[in-house]
């Protein structure tokens, strides 16, 4: 937010390692192409993977939760992220978690466009020194707002559609808003 105006932020291209109450993380701040970076990062562990995709605001009346998929391979887990591409980066109403259990990694891109690298560190910390910044990574500013655009609730039903997801109720973290 500037004032009564609202602008895209963008992140200063920078990672860093942030110690947590468990493992380390890579938290990474890109000014844009997440998704590039999500693939990237994602393809360069072993299948399977699984998706949890977090719906915490919705514009369709959908359940709002924890949607996980099944075992996805590269092809399933590669044209879920190209049909969804725009979707996911373009709205704020969800956060993408992708997991691979043989690496004991998951990558977290979350609805602030900061993206969390969880697993082998210094495999992905190799693969982000080609185009970023180790450094500090600045969160967003207070106040700013997220997007819900309509043009993309057709989109959101597509999505809960793909896979056959399993659903648990969002977690106290995962809400946008508490009422």
């Amino acid at each position: 937010m500037q004032g009564e105006d609202i602008t895209p932020y963008r992140y200063s291209n920078r990672f860093k390692i942030e110690k947590t109450t468990g493992p380390n993380r890579l938290c990474i701040g890109l000014d844009e192409a997440q998704i590039s970076l999500l693939w990237k990062l994602a393809f360069s562990l072993p299948a399977p993977y699984y998706v949890l995709y977090l719906l915490h605001t919705s514009r369709c009346g959908n359940e709002l939760g924890r949607y996980q998929s099944p075992a996805l391979d590269f092809q399933a887990l590669n044209g879920f992220m190209a049909e969804f591409c725009e979707f996911l980066t373009d709205d704020a109403r969800h956060d993408l978690w992708v997991h691979s259990p043989d690496a004991q990694a998951t990558l977290v891109w979350d609805r602030h466009n900061l993206m969390y690298a969880y697993g082998p560190l210094e495999q992905f910390r190799a693969i982000l020194q080609e185009s970023l910044e180790e450094g500090e990574v600045n969160g967003p500013p207070h106040p700013h707002a997220h997007m819900y655009h309509a043009e993309y609730d057709d989109s959101e039903r597509k999505l809960l559609r793909h896979f056959h997801w399993s659903r648990s109720p969002l977690m106290a973290g995962d809400e946008q808003y508490r009422c």
